[in-house]
């Protein structure tokens, strides 16, 4: 993928992949509960993801084969879950 599409994909995918360890001593469930980590990185690559596929105003319909639809349903149980 290219353009402004292409660009979001990657932020989410660096989203996904960038973690910092937990604190020493930190009892956390897994690997990537590391509140830094979701405050440093996910946090804010989720949020310009979605601000680069909002920043075109006008996109076709969107359908269940739709990554737009899919990431749309991502950042809002992300939402969810950072309240």
């Amino acid at each position: 993928m290219s353009g402004i599409s292409g660009l979001a994909i990657f932020a989410l995918m660096l989203a996904g992949f960038l973690q910092l360890p937990d604190a020493p001593g930190a009892t956390s469930g897994g690997a990537h509960e590391s509140a830094v980590t979701i405050w440093l990185f996910r946090g804010p690559l989720t949020f310009l993801a979605g601000l680069l596929i909002l920043s075109k105003p006008r996109f076709a319909k969107l359908g269940l084969r739709d990554l737009r639809l899919w990431y749309l349903v991502y950042a809002a149980l992300f939402s969810v879950y950072m309240i």
